[in-house]
């Protein structure tokens, strides 16, 4: 019979952190067994075939596969392994925030909320321009300026229903 480890040991030598072996055998992924002072061990060979037959990537709610992986999802991954996939995805975040500080990047948020200023803005002038006509041009009848409104409005909602199409098709 091989020997028994416990839970700890096989999560040192697995990669992974404590919580996810014992999770694990709450779950019933793997099986552990029980010494005669109720201590809990864990056959390694057994344990390390069920862990990888029993364990799966979580999937994001889109159905793609996340890109932070579940820890008990990677099966006899080494202590270095998992600490170059953590130092990678630091320094990923690390250039994400320096790109950010110096402007390079800009949260979709803000640009958002930035555009559609900009575009309320605009509207709310467009829409003064048959007014201004007005005052600018005395001669202008009420029905010109009618028109002018009319046909402000006519290019607005073009554009509105353009708008609309595009958040379909780039989904933003």
């Amino acid at each position: 019979m091989a020997s028994q480890i416990t839970p700890a040991e096989f999560a040192r030598q697995m990669g992974v952190s404590p919580q996810a072996v014992h999770r694990a055998m709450k779950e019933g992924r793997i099986t552990a067994s029980h010494d005669e002072q109720g201590r809990t061990l864990i056959n390694p060979e057994t344990a390390a075939r069920e862990w990888s037959e029993n364990t799966r990537y979580r999937i994001e709610a889109n159905g793609a596969r996340s890109l932070q992986k579940t820890v008990d999802a990677i099966p006899k991954r080494s202590q270095l392994d998992a600490r170059a996939v953590r130092e990678a995805y630091e320094a990923k975040m690390t250039e994400l925030k320096y790109k950010r500080a110096v402007g390079e990047l800009v949260r979709a948020d803000e640009v958002l909320a930035g555009w559609s200023t900009i575009i309320t803005m605009a509207r709310t002038k467009l829409l003064g321009v048959p007014s201004k006509a007005k005052l600018r041009i005395p001669e202008l009848t009420t029905a010109q300026v009618g028109i002018l409104d009319e046909l402000i409005r006519e290019a607005l909602d073009d554009l509105s229903e353009s708008h609309e199409e595009g958040k379909q098709l780039t989904g933003i």
